[in-house]
């Protein structure tokens, strides 16, 4: 019998800052999910790729959150009353879809809900309590990911060893 050996190839590996916390937290959410924490699934994210519903005392997990509740510190969905346009001429939305090849479509905002009145920002996917990391991302882990300007692999290496070691074994 032969064994053969299989190593990948590191030039398509994603060795940047930002392909490391990727890969870092898709296997953080396969190992929350080992110590039964809840799992968002999908098909673009992977299995592993959406976070999972996960804090203790040193660290935070929330999946990207599609309730689009006002409320919600994730979502913070927008409510503007808003005015769609063809050749500026005043469509519903259906007819505004259906318009989508012209040239002069249009989306005039005419009242401003309270989240864009008063913008904040949302709610992490993923905080580090202490050092504070906060990384946020879009519907899945690496999509649209936004990581803290200045932070090095250094101490991202060690933030998250913490959290690794926080995780406390199942009953």
């Amino acid at each position: 019998m032969e064994v053969k050996i299989i190593v990948p190839d590191t030039s398509i590996m994603d060795l940047s800052l930002e392909g490391v916390i990727g890969s870092n937290l898709y296997h953080l959410t396969e190992l929350l999910a080992a110590h039964g924490s809840k799992t968002n699934h999908g098909l673009f994210g992977g299995d592993w790729g959406y976070g999972a519903f996960y804090e203790n005392d040193v660290f935070m997990m929330h999946p990207y959150c599609w309730c689009e509740k006002m409320e919600c510190p994730w979502c913070r969905a927008c409510e503007c009353e808003s005015v769609y346009t063809v050749d500026d001429k005043v469509v519903d939305f259906r007819g505004w879809m259906d318009m989508q090849d012209r040239t002069r479509i249009g989306v005039r905002i005419t009242k401003q809900c309270e989240i864009c009145a008063d913008p904040k920002p949302n709610e992490p996917n993923f905080r580090i309590k202490d050092p504070l990391i906060e990384i946020h991302w879009y519907k899945y882990i690496g999509r649209g990911m936004k990581i803290p300007e200045g932070l090095t692999l250094e101490q991202w290496s060690t933030a998250f060893a913490a959290v690794i070691d926080s995780i406390e074994e199942p009953a």
